[in-house]
């Protein structure tokens, strides 16, 4: 098989919505995707139901269906476990000892080409033999966090005692140190009046290892205390002055019942003349461990990649945005900068074949404001100011993107790179939410009864059990379940039972219909859901209703609080106002679409095109491969799309 690219770049941007994109280009705010629109293929791509991130992104990367890999959605219930133990760990989908498909990056592993895979949500851990994977800004379970403590400034003083100013203090030991005491270094840093160098507790004592705990003095100049000294991780010694940064300081930090090898910056703001008071700021300090391969991967990638300040919180639902949106779209460029920097190091660094990757901003802004965006929406007509703000901030977002894309055009992509920019999948407008659990309770295929201020499931009455996220409900099956109560001979009989129920669901206010489809697991294999873990019955809804409003109990049938259990069908949405996973890959509303794009440019491929025939997300690593003249995954059913190639 001969190859027709070298190189090739994935650009995985979550939730990217075709009709947005197609507009922006033609405001002319987009320049960079753009540019790859010009010198390629412009087509809709279609997702494989349930369609949200973990299904898709592991589509992508292994060119296989969800029954087939077996990531489904952000909850996974493996057969012969209890129907509700999934729902406990979130994200297990996009762990790789979960993976039953190959993913591209292993095929390209295996024949000795380079791959590096960056904030990609699957296939955590690797083991490739000539790769590189890195977690960052996206969180996926059983994996170290990456940063120890936020940037901020600390206050030291030579008392323990509160600050008005609320800022943490550390303490100045005032005891003068001997020459014995003194590292040979740092005494030839000491002027001759600086006798009594002071030393500062850089980090708590009770946090760090005693045997690597930082090394950091006051200096005094001409009498005065005016600069800092502080010994970095290669064992030498820095003077600061005011407002200079440090270089990479070591320490080990305790994290609950382990040590963390860590590294920081510091920059001295202030120094009182008697030393008595100092003021450092100090960078994010980040753990070196546990969240990149090879060991020593993340070290090199903070140190020549990463900025100092960047925030790597995860908020409890990973797609939602906390705080102030502006704060959000700042810490969003960002990442985006830092990713298109570790992308260009690791060019250098390993000189890479093939690069995955994903941004996953964009789908939280979508889901914010993306009522407010569409014209026939209440909410729009309701807070016409919002929706123009809502507006401003979802180009910004898309401009981030376009810059991020024009950094990795200029820095890593020639004449013989493949670049693809894709999503997972778009969205479509959504304000209001529905009940599952409820609508089945009321057909007497669920039971719950009363603990305390909690709807539990009460198994030995429950026949059927859902999954929301993914939109699955699974029979509680004697033989197959633990607590199994419905006899094989009852299973078609219970899945009829359960559409009827979800095709009874109306809007308490209009009357209108909520599902759209639902589908035994085998009359849906058609949408790729045939597979062990796959509901016993699949469901989608029409627009504008979903069934998660920014609460992850929502997504618990197994507990249920009065409030939750009593929503009504129909009842408005407050925070989440975009929605994806509970839809046909195919369902439109407006310019928005749960399809999404997929731009091929470069290399091999044809320019200047725009397929009006959509295509399967699995189609995309089967097509990379063929490109490169390596095998497809093993896995892989979709095809190589041998209409955009340049024959």
């Amino acid at each position: 098989m001969s190859a027709k690219t070298k190189n090739v770049l994935v650009i995985g941007v979550d939730q990217a919505i075709l009709g947005l994109i197609k507009q922006y280009i033609d405001e002319g705010i987009l320049p960079n995707i753009k540019s790859m629109v010009d010198n390629g293929v412009l087509l809709e791509g279609l997702s494989t139901p349930p369609c949200d991130t973990p299904t898709n992104w592991a589509t992508i990367a292994t060119g296989a269906p969800t029954g087939v890999h077996g990531a489904t959605s952000f909850y996974m219930h493996i057969p012969g476990e209890p129907l509700e133990k999934g729902l406990n760990y979130r994200s297990r989908t996009q762990l790789k000892k979960y993976a039953k498909a190959e993913y591209m990056w292993e095929v390209a592993d295996r024949h000795e080409l380079n791959p590096f895979v960056i904030n990609y949500p699957a296939g955590w851990p690797t083991k490739m033999e000539n790769g590189a994977m890195s977690l960052y800004k996206w969180s996926i379970p059983e994996s170290l966090p990456r940063n120890y403590k936020r940037a901020k400034i600390r206050t030291y003083t030579v008392k323990k005692e509160q600050l008005k100013d609320n800022q943490s203090w550390l303490l100045i030991n005032t005891s003068p140190k001997t020459d014995s005491e003194l590292d040979q270094k740092l005494r030839k840093l000491v002027s001759n009046d600086s006798v009594d160098p002071l030393e500062i507790l850089l980090i708590d004592p009770v946090l760090a290892l005693e045997s690597a705990m930082p090394k950091a003095y006051i200096l005094k100049e001409n009498g005065k205390y005016n600069t800092i000294a502080v010994k970095l991780d290669n064992n030498e010694w820095e003077t600061l002055a005011l407002n200079q940064w440090s270089g990479w300081i070591s320490v080990i930090l305790k994290s609950k019942d382990i040590f963390l090898p860590c590294i920081f910056r510091i920059m001295p703001q202030s120094i009182n003349e008697d030393g008595k008071t100092v003021k450092i700021k100090f960078s994010t300090i980040y753990n070196t461990k546990g969240w990149a391969y090879p060991e020593g991967i993340g070290e090199l990638l903070i140190k020549n990649a990463f900025a100092e300040e960047l925030t790597l919180e995860t908020p409890e639902v990973e797609y939602l945005i906390e705080g102030d949106v502006e704060d959000f779209l700042i810490e969003a460029k960002k990442e985006s900068d830092a990713l298109a920097h570790a992308i260009t190091y690791m060019k250098d660094k390993i000189d890479w074949h093939v690069c995955f990757f994903h941004i996953h901003y964009l789908d939280s802004v979508n889901h914010y404001f993306l009522s407010y965006l569409y014209e026939d929406s209440p909410l729009r007509k309701e807070d016409p100011e919002l929706a123009a703000v809502a507006e401003k901030n979802v180009r910004v977002a898309y401009q981030i993107v376009d810059d991020m894309v024009g950094q990795l055009l200029r820095s890593c992509v020639d004449d013989d790179t493949t670049v693809v920019f894709t999503a997972d999948h778009g969205a479509i407008p959504v304000w209001k939410n529905i009940n599952i659990p409820k609508a089945l309770s009321d057909a007497g295929l669920m039971h719950y009864k009363l603990e305390g201020n909690q709807y539990i499931v009460d198994w030995n009455k429950t026949k059927v059990f859902p999954y929301l996220e993914p939109p699955y409900i699974w029979v509680n099956m004697q033989g197959r379940d633990p607590k199994g109560i419905v006899p094989q001979s009852e299973y078609d009989d219970v899945c009829q039972q359960v559409i009827q129920a979800l095709e009874g669901m109306k809007d308490h206010e209009t009357g209108e219909r909520i599902l759209r489809a639902a589908f035994t697991r085998d009359e849906a294999a058609f949408l790729g859901q045939k597979g062990d873990r796959v509901g016993d019955v699949i469901f989608f809804l029409n627009p504008p209703y979903q069934v998660f409003d920014g609460s992850p109990n929502q997504l618990n049938a197994y507990k249920q609080s009065k409030a939750l259990f009593n929503i009504l069908n129909g009842a408005p949405s407050n925070i989440c106002l975009g929605a994806h996973a509970y839809y046909l890959p195919t369902t439109k509303l407006g310019k928005f679409s749960v399809s999404c794009p997929v731009i091929f440019s470069g290399a091999g491929i044809k320019k200047g095109v725009e397929s009006d025939i959509p295509i399967n997300l699995t189609d995309i690593s089967p097509t990379l491969c063929h490109l490169l003249g390596i095998p497809k995954p093993k896995d892989a059913r979709g095809r190589v799309l041998q209409e955009i190639l340049n024959n």
